[in-house]
């Protein structure tokens, strides 16, 4: 953990909103088995100034949620409107299904759910753009969304996941609060980055390893 916040770049990095895994502190899988505490990594986080505002919210938003969902339970993620979330594609189904193999066709997408499905970890910022692209462009249901993050990640919190996937749905506050939603441009999701190249099938073994250039 110290190694992490005396780099300074890491975070600005962070801060700056890059995607791939490089802007990522790493440290939620540490903190989901008990090894680190949030309160550890908040006073670490202290020790280097403005640079880690993200994280430091980040960590803030983490116990929102799970206040939230200690002071109103499920009622937290049901929406306010029954009717709300029940207008989903047509195609509904088979888009989850593409969604969840990486296969949607948008380069930043497909390489976010290939990194997802071999290492059990994507950054926050990628989190939010295929949780977004699921249900507001796709058009499916989050419901099954947050399901498949509960089965493939390695960091899994239930309140983090299952309030950022209602929270991304609208189906609680987020009309209402101010807290940005990570969107992404077309151009954006097309762009054929570093990170996009990384996560290429072809880059991808059978096991679900890296296989070098």
């Amino acid at each position: 953990m110290h190694k992490c916040f005396a780099n300074a770049d890491q975070l600005l990095k962070q801060k700056n909103g890059r995607n791939g895994s490089d802007c990522s502190s790493k440290l939620s899988p540490w903190i989901s088995i008990g090894c680190i505490s949030p309160r550890q990594v908040y006073w670490e986080i202290q020790k280097y100034g403005s640079n880690g505002n993200l994280l430091k919210l980040e960590l803030l938003w983490r116990d929102y949620f799970r206040f939230m969902f200690k002071k109103h339970g499920q009622k937290f993620i049901k929406a306010k409107d029954e009717a709300q979330g029940t207008d989903l594609a047509p195609d509904a189904e088979l888009s989850l299904q593409k969604w969840k193999n990486g296969e949607t066709g948008v380069p930043l997408i497909d390489a976010a759910m290939h990194e997802l499905n071999a290492t059990g970890y994507i950054s926050n910022q990628n989190r939010q753009v295929v949780a977004g692209y699921l249900v507001n462009t796709l058009k499916a249901d989050w419901v099954q969304g947050a399901a498949y993050f509960e089965e493939k990640l390695i960091d899994y919190s239930p309140a983090s996941n299952w309030g950022n996937w209602a929270f991304i749905a609208g189906v609680n506050d987020a009309k209402e609060s101010k807290y940005a939603i990570v969107t992404k441009l077309p151009k954006e999701l097309e762009a054929k980055t570093d990170f996009v190249n990384t996560w290429q099938p072809s880059s991808i073994d059978e096991a679900g390893d890296l296989v070098s250039a």
